[in-house]
């Protein structure tokens, strides 16, 4: 099962396949439609490196991002 804000990242994204966004820009996507806490947003635990507290849709082929590097990410 993924995490909560998996089906949130999943919603705010459906149509931004191969665009390449900051961490703040992630941010300022989601909030329009989600309350969003700054700093909340760790789209890391949705990528190919995820993190410790990672959803399980990271690293696979269901994750949402690609990290390009640190704070830059593709939408898949």
């Amino acid at each position: 099962m993924f995490c909560f804000s998996h089906y949130k990242f999943v919603e705010a994204f459906k149509d931004q396949a191969g665009r390449v966004l900051k961490t703040d820009e992630i941010e300022k996507m989601m909030s329009p439609r989600f309350i969003v806490n700054k700093g909340s947003v760790r789209p890391k635990a949705h990528s190919d490196k995820g993190e410790a507290s990672a959803c399980k849709c990271a690293n696979t082929n269901d994750r949402i991002f690609d990290r390009i590097k640190q704070g830059l990410y593709k939408v898949r």
